[in-house]
Order: C-alpha cells, then sequence, then structure tokens
C-alpha cells in the first residue's frame, strides 16, 4: 500500500505541476499581448482621453493607455533604428495601447473586441492591431494542454484506483481469517472494516506525504534550471494532496466493506 502510494502520487504530482505550469505560463505570455488602437488622423488629445476611459471599462481590458504621434514615433524610430529627422515626412498616428485579461486572450474573444471597436467608435478609430499569430499560438498551446491534460488526469486517475484497490485487496485478502472471525462473532460490518481501514489509510498518507516532500524538494533544486517549475507553488501540491487522498479513502473504504460483506457470505 505504502509503495502503491508513493509511485502513484508521485507520478500525479508531476503530470499535475506540468499541466499547471504551462497554463500559467501561457496565462504569463498573454500578459505581453498588447491591443493598438490606432486614432483617426484629426481626433483630439481630450477625445483620445475620454476613449481610454471608455475603453478602461470593457471586461475584458486589463489597461488602456495614450500614446501620442511624438511617444510612439519615438518608439518606432528606436526598435527601427532611424533618425529623428524622418519624423516630418512620415505621417506617424496617435494610439491607444491596450492589455488585455489573460483569460481574454483568445483568438475568438480578439477578434470580437478589435470588431466592436472598430464599429462602435469610427469616428475615433482607424484601426485596431494586434498579434494575430501570437494569439494563436498561445490559444492552441491552451487548447493542447487542456486536451492533452484532461485525457492524462482521467487515465492517472482510473489507474490510481485500480492499483490502490488491487493494492488494498492483495493486503485485505491476507486477513481472510480475521474477517471471518469478526462475522461469527457479530461484530457490525464497520467495526470490522474499520481497522483494516485504519492501516491502509495510514500507509497511504505515508506513501502521499513522503511523495509530496520528494516532489516539493525536487522542485526546490530544480528550479534554477527549469524555470517553469517555480510556476507551482506549495499550495498547489496540497490542493492535489487532498483531491488524492479523498480518493483513497474512499477506495480503502469501499473495499473493506466490499471484503467484510464476501466474508458474511462465506460465513452464512
Amino acid at each position: 500500500m505504502f509503495l502503491v502510494a508513493f509511485a502513484s502520487c508521485v507520478w500525479f504530482f508531476a503530470g499535475g505541476s506540468w499541466i499547471i505550469a504551462t497554463l500559467r505560463d501561457a496565462d504569463r505570455q498573454a500578459t505581453d499581448v498588447v491591443f493598438d488602437v490606432f486614432l483617426q488622423p484629426d481626433v483630439t488629445d481630450s477625445s483620445g482621453r475620454a476613449l481610454v476611459r471608455t475603453l478602461r471599462l470593457m471586461p475584458n481590458i486589463a489597461s488602456a493607455s495614450l500614446k501620442d504621434a511624438n511617444s510612439v514615433w519615438k518608439e518606432f524610430s528606436t526598435e527601427v533604428g532611424i533618425g529623428e529627422e524622418l519624423q516630418s515626412i512620415v505621417d506617424v498616428p496617435s494610439i491607444i495601447r491596450c492589455k488585455l485579461k489573460p483569460n481574454a486572450v483568445h483568438e475568438t474573444d480578439a477578434l470580437l473586441l478589435a470588431a466592436a471597436i472598430e464599429r462602435q467608435y469610427p469616428q475615433l478609430v482607424k484601426e485596431v492591431v494586434w498579434p494575430k499569430q501570437l494569439v494563436a499560438l498561445i490559444d492552441a498551446r491552451r487548447q493542447d494542454v487542456v486536451l492533452l491534460g484532461s485525457a492524462a488526469g482521467a487515465l492517472s486517475i482510473v489507474l490510481f484506483i485500480f492499483a490502490l484497490a488491487y493494492a488494498f485487496r492483495a493486503e485485505i485478502h491476507r486477513a481472510g481469517e480475521d474477517l471471518r472471525v469478526g462475522v461469527v462473532l457479530g461484530a457490525s460490518p464497520v467495526s470490522i472494516a474499520m481497522p483494516h481501514v485504519v492501516v491502509s489509510c495510514t500507509a497511504g498518507f505515508l506513501g502521499l506525504a513522503i511523495a509530496y516532500a520528494v516532489v516539493l524538494a525536487a522542485g526546490m533544486n530544480l528550479g534554477s534550471k527549469l524555470t517553469w517549475i517555480r510556476l507551482v507553488s506549495p499550495t498547489d501540491l496540497g490542493l492535489m494532496s487532498i483531491a488524492l487522498a479523498c480518493v483513497g479513502i474512499l477506495v480503502c473504504w469501499q473495499q473493506s466493506v466490499h471484503a467484510v460483506y464476501k466474508a458474511e457470505a462465506k460465513g452464512h
């Protein structure tokens, strides 16, 4: 029971940590996505600031700030590496730079948001520009992780339940005579099953605790080399531990009660 619980929990912690870290890394990438709302040439600063306040109220927008033509030109010239003497011949518009909330960085949501801004404010907005390829990559990454993670997680839970059930069945088989003695003496099924549940849960909790400590220590030691591990907190491992402990208790209890009723059937 201890070895099965330990190995299963290490496997589950490793897989769960990878899923959590990958999704959080995708959210981190999503915070770098910017929406540049290009304003019409004749838009005044007051109208631009009013539009900024309006955009900030939209549920999918985390922040919005107005950048005048001079600021846009300085940023552009620095990135491209051209001199200021060309500013007089280049028509640089003012823009409103928006950052979306991480959960809103999806292809469909981004398209709808850009279309809504252009449609609602045609007198102010010339065009909305955003990194379509980056958003598509982030979206695809999330979908792949959710799909593969869900399948792998469901399979891992099933294997964990079966492994724990068979390990417990092997242990309870050795106590068959004790179960039948309890039945003959007229003890209740709960009284007969409880000692075996306590022993099995103790072994399972010990395996779970050591697996938690091993994975946590490995994460601390490898954090400098594998940066994604730092995105998983001890609280995340704790929540996974609670879920595994609940599953383990249910499996042990079900197997114990089944074994007791089976012993009762043989006794009669």
